[in-house]
Order: C-alpha cells, then sequence, then structure tokens
C-alpha cells in the first residue's frame, strides 16, 4: 500500500506545471521561514549550522530518487562548463555560509520583527536575479517586470523608513 501511495504521489508531482512547482515551493519555503525565524530569535551561529546542515541531510534522499541523472548533470559540468562549476562551488559554500549567518544575525537583531528581515531576504534576491539575468545571461526584462520589480524596492524602502525601529537599550 505504501509503495503504490509513493508512486502515486511521485507520477502526481511530475505532470504538475511550473507554476504549481513554484507555489509548492512557495509555501514550503514560507513554512521553513517561520521555523527559521523562530530558532533566530533565540540563537545565531547554531541556527545558521543547523539549517545548512538539515540541508544537506535533505539532499541525500533527493541523491539516492535521481542519482542517475545527477551524475550525467556533473559529469556534463565537469566536462563542458568547470568554470561555471567552479564559480558555483566557491558561492555556494562561502556565499551560503555568509548569507545564512548574516540572516540569522538580522533575525536576532530584528527585536521580533522577523517579518520584515524574511520579506527583504526573500525578495531582494529575485531582484537581484532578474537584474543578472539581463546583464549576465541576455535575457530580456519587459514592462511588467519593470514595474514588479520597482513594486518590490519600494516595498523594502517603505519596510526601512517606516517600519518599527529597535531600541537599543530593550533586550
Amino acid at each position: 500500500m505504501s509503495l503504490f501511495l509513493n508512486l502515486y504521489i511521485y507520477i502526481y508531482i511530475i505532470m504538475l506545471d511550473y507554476f504549481a512547482f513554484t507555489l509548492i515551493t512557495s509555501f514550503i519555503w514560507g513554512i521553513m521561514s517561520l521555523s527559521s525565524s523562530a530558532m533566530g530569535f533565540h540563537i545565531v551561529e547554531g541556527a545558521a549550522f543547523l539549517k545548512s546542515l538539515f540541508y544537506g541531510l535533505s539532499s541525500l534522499p533527493f541523491f539516492l530518487l535521481f542519482k542517475k541523472e545527477i551524475k550525467k548533470d556533473v559529469n556534463y559540468m565537469v566536462k563542458n562548463q568547470p568554470k561555471l562549476l567552479s564559480i558555483a562551488i566557491i558561492l555556494f559554500i562561502m556565499g551560503g555560509a555568509v548569507a545564512q549567518y548574516c540572516y540569522y544575525s538580522a533575525i536576532n537583531l530584528s527585536n521580533r520583527h522577523a517579518h520584515i528581515v524574511v520579506t527583504i531576504t526573500h525578495t531582494l534576491p529575485v531582484v537581484f536575479a532578474v537584474i543578472g539575468s539581463y546583464f549576465l545571461l541576455g535575457e530580456e526584462i519587459n514592462k511588467e517586470t519593470i514595474v514588479g520589480i520597482s513594486f518590490v524596492i519600494i516595498g523594502v524602502i517603505i519596510m526601512k523608513m517606516f517600519g518599527k525601529k529597535r531600541d537599543i537599550n530593550k533586550n
């Protein structure tokens, strides 16, 4: 019965389109952000370590499920895109560690205003990715995208200017 249920879920998930996957990802990351924020209120370094550790552990079932495809993809990158792979490895390891530390430090210092930290740290990367895609990957940006990016940037500015300030005298 369990195998049948797993197979059904696997087939159903494969049939979803990109937008459904996007919504599922957003929901899961939203839940994960809540737990990250809760940890960040209490600890910084430990939270960054635990999140990285659990991300690493969560990749094991993914590897076991898609072992053949992953080996093929990694071999392709090693042979055909070694410079890109090297840059990605450096950015993932160094950037990931610094970003996690800064994220939890921001939450810890936010004086229970993690919603501001989470909103900014989850929206600005999208803006940076879209702009980077335009300049580095040659992707086109349409007017609607520019309007959306503008709303995000204006929202971040409003949160910074009018959000609650931290009283450094309080603990």
